[in-house]
């Protein structure tokens, strides 16, 4: 792995360019948005927004969601207990992780996740967590790699408190932050498993392990630009595209886990280079 210096000689002109573009007031998102080579600001997505036509589909998209979440539920139920198994013999504590997140509409709401942290981890160091956390399970390890750590979020799924696709779902702190005219549009859906965003940084543990301060760079330069995914989705949601997006999430994790058996290391730069790629393949 490249020394975190250099991994900041190694982000492109464009790709910082970009970033430049997104900060400014409001913890750093401005009034522009980038959208593949075109420039959109908040206003067009917001005008976008309020012109879309009342979404009929969003009973069918519950539909959708109650059918996969609980066929899937039962498809990998034996998947299910032996990694609940394996999480409790690797470590004493509960078998899933719950963190209060904030839904549509701004609503409150603990998301499951398995347990990958030794018990009661946050009173032991940081909230935030990057590369190899010393608090990190060996079973922890392996589910944050191949994401099956996000697998029990089926049953918020069942529950009502998201859907398979739409803006992951941040703690409050975050939130808050949001701008105003941003916060409106991306809260005004029930959060989701996956998304734009959860592909580009498909492989953002690395991403943040490769920086001085990852928190600060989560806040100041990854939460704007998964604002705009978020946005992106909220303006260009179907039901197709929930379709499209979701076997997107299956062939990248996979193909990510193939890549990495190949190369288990990969340097900062590599992993910046593979970021900017997907985002480039999602906005074409």
């Amino acid at each position: 792995m490249s020394s975190k210096g250099s991994f900041k000689k190694g982000v492109s002109t464009n790709t910082k360019a970009l970033f430049r573009e997104q900060l400014g007031d409001n913890r750093g998102l401005s009034n522009k948005m980038i959208d593949g080579s075109n420039v959109k600001s908040i206003s067009d997505y917001k005008e976008s927004f309020e012109h879309q036509k009342p979404r009929g589909n969003m009973l069918l998209k519950r539909l959708f969601d109650l059918t996969c979440a609980g066929s899937g539920l039962l498809l990998i139920s034996p998947l299910l207990v032996l990694i609940a198994l394996w999480i409790k013999i690797d470590s004493p504590g509960p078998i899933f992780f719950r963190q209060v997140r904030i839904g549509k509409k701004g609503k409150a709401f603990k998301i499951f996740k398995f347990r990958t942290m030794v018990n009661d981890a946050e009173k032991m160091g940081k909230h935030f967590t990057v590369g190899d956390d010393s608090r990190i399970t060996p079973s922890g390890h392996f589910l944050r790699k191949s994401k099956l750590d996000e697998l029990p979020q089926l049953i918020n799924v069942i529950l009502g408190e998201m859907s398979l696709v739409g803006p992951r779902p941040q703690v409050p702190k975050h939130v808050e932050e949001y701008p105003k005219k941003i916060k409106e549009v991306v809260l005004s859906v029930p959060p989701g498993i996956t998304e734009f965003s959860s592909l580009v940084y498909i492989n953002e543990n690395e991403l943040l392990n490769c920086v001085e301060n990852p928190e600060d760079h989560y806040r100041e330069k990854i939460i704007p630009m998964k604002l705009y995914y978020y946005m992106k989705y909220v303006c260009e949601r179907s039901l197709w595209l929930d379709i499209k997006l979701i076997f997107l999430t299956i062939t990248t994790i996979v193909k990510s886990k193939i890549e990495r058996s190949r190369q288990a290391n990969k340097s900062c730069e590599d992993i910046q280079t593979e970021m900017e790629n997907l985002s480039k393949k999602l906005t074409s």
